[in-house]
């Protein structure tokens, strides 16, 4: 089993969790403090995003698709940081169901999501993975 894959699939399930329990308003909220569009701050694109945190979540914890579930995890994080950079100084609900400054500490955790994908994708196992992985998920939540 690949240990960033799993440490990365209780990251994205842990987000969708905390939106899961007032969707979509949860969700439409935490589009509203990242100042996306207000073309996607839609219920159908709350639920979308939802489903889509969930589906990777699960492709990343089966063995032959892992690998998709990792490139999903990654664009989810590329999209995640780039968000953020553009609302830097708005708000995020990144991980938490009350919104935080968006500053440099949640912009370090979104470049850490990256690399936990990244390790995901390139299936790194045994020791060093694990010890990556679990440093790189205690760091993320800490931030």
């Amino acid at each position: 089993m690949n240990p960033a894959a799993i440490t990365l699939a209780l990251i994205f399930l842990i987000a969708a969790g905390r939106k899961l329990r007032g969707m979509p308003t949860s969700m439409l909220r935490a589009f509203a403090d990242l100042r996306m569009p207000v073309s996607l701050q839609r219920p159908a694109a709350a639920w979308a995003h939802l489903a889509w945190q969930v589906l990777t979540a699960a492709a990343l914890l089966i063995g032959p698709i892992t690998k998709i579930g990792a490139a999903s995890g990654l664009i989810l994080a590329l999209l995640y940081l780039a968000l953020m950079a553009r609302a830097k100084g708005g708000k995020c609900r990144c991980l938490s169901d009350r919104a935080r400054t968006i500053d440099a500490q949640l912009i370090l955790r979104g470049v850490l999501l990256i690399a936990l994908a990244l390790i995901a994708f390139a299936a790194m196992a045994g020791p060093i993975g694990w010890v990556a992985s679990i440093g790189l998920f205690a760091v993320i939540l800490l931030l």
